[in-house]
C-alpha cells in the first residue's frame, strides 16, 4: 500500500506531463480541436507574441491555422490545387495570365476574408500574385 501510495503522484506528474502538448495551452487545443475535427499530423510551434501556429493535415491538406492568447483563430493557409480554385479566381488568372502557368496556390484566410497567394510563370518570368476572391489582383510582384 505504501508502494501504491508513494509511486500514484509520480504516475500523474508522468501522464499529465506527457498528455499535454509542448507549446499549446489547454483552450487554444479546445479551440484548434473544435475548428479543425480529424486533423493529422498535428506540430504546435510558439510564434513571435502570444501566437500559437499549429500545422497539420487536415482533409488531405497541408494547413497552418494561428491562434493568439485567447484562443481564437486569427488565420489559416493551406496548399490548394488550381482545380480546387473557385470559378472567380480562376477566370482571373486567365485574363490576367493568359499563357501561365501556375506552379503553387495557397489559400489564405484572416479576418474573414479569403484570398489565394500564388506563384505563376508565363514565359521566362515568374511572378508572386495575391487574388481576392472575385478573382482581382491585389497585388503583383515580379521574382528574380
Amino acid at each position: 500500500m505504501k508502494k501504491f501510495l508513494l509511486i500514484l503522484p509520480l504516475l500523474a506528474v508522468t501522464f499529465f506531463s506527457f498528455a499535454k502538448t509542448p507549446g499549446t495551452e489547454p483552450m487554444i487545443e479546445q479551440a484548434f480541436n473544435k475548428q479543425f475535427a480529424g486533423a493529422q499530423d498535428i506540430r504546435w510551434t510558439k510564434v513571435e507574441g502570444d501566437y500559437r501556429k499549429v500545422s497539420f493535415v487536415w482533409n488531405g491538406h497541408r494547413t497552418e491555422a494561428f491562434f493568439n492568447g485567447d484562443a481564437e483563430l486569427v488565420g489559416s493557409a493551406r496548399m490548394i490545387f488550381f482545380e480546387q480554385l473557385p470559378m472567380s479566381v480562376a477566370r482571373g488568372i486567365k485574363k490576367n495570365f493568359p499563357r501561365g502557368t501556375t506552379l503553387q496556390i495557397a489559400e489564405i484566410f484572416i479576418d474573414d476574408v479569403t484570398t489565394y497567394n500564388m506563384v505563376i510563370e508565363q514565359g521566362d518570368k515568374k511572378f508572386v500574385v495575391r487574388f481576392d476572391e472575385y478573382g482581382q489582383v491585389i497585388e503583383k510582384k515580379k521574382v528574380k
